[in-house]
């Protein structure tokens, strides 16, 4: 219980006065981060079971219904909303992020969605993970017949390296196959 309250007080102390609007509006989400922090000591392993167990949804969702979601979106942006509400709206069984985990992107920043949005299907939906940072998903190759899915977190920096196949901290999930 120290801890926490430590780790609250560096934060208010970090952020200034110019930053207690934002902690007041996304106080759940900050408080959700730091105690994931202080709950994992090995944060890599949880994220790396979280992309495993996205990645096993994707694939059972493929099985089932025969297509992949977010298959119109380009190979290098996110296609994570189109993920997660056909995970979501068909009925599977997400890995069960708290809503606390569930943000959209406004203006310029990733804040938790309210009540509405969770259940408006026009709103991109990201999951976050540990760090923060919301949850990535591509399909790569889609027009042959070897489809990629890569599902990963930028890691603690919030750097995408996978877009330049440079070293860093991501965390990636990935599976190649064949379409049927």
């Amino acid at each position: 219980m120290c801890r926490r309250r430590l780790l609250l007080t560096l934060l208010l102390l970090l952020v200034g006065a110019t930053g207690l609007t934002y902690i007041a509006k996304n106080r759940k989400a900050i408080v959700a981060s730091i105690l994931c922090t202080i709950k994992s000591r090995d944060i890599r392993k949880t994220v790396t079971l979280e992309l495993d167990s996205i990645l096993g949804d994707i694939l059972r969702y493929y099985k089932q219904s025969g297509k992949l979601p977010g298959a119109g979106f380009i190979d290098q942006s996110n296609a994570f909303p189109s993920l997660f509400e056909c995970i979501y709206r068909d009925g599977f069984t997400f890995i069960g992020f708290d809503e606390y985990r569930i943000a959209v992107f406004e203006g310029d920043v990733f804040r938790m969605a309210d009540k509405k949005e969770l259940n408006d299907t026009n709103v991109l939906k990201y999951c976050l993970d540990c760090y923060g940072f919301p949850y990535r998903y591509r399909i790569e190759n889609e027009s042959s017949s070897q489809v990629r899915l890569l599902v990963y977190s930028v890691g603690m920096d919030g750097v995408d390296q996978t877009v330049t196949n440079s070293c860093g901290d991501d965390i990636v999930a990935s599976m190649s196959f064949d379409k049927e």
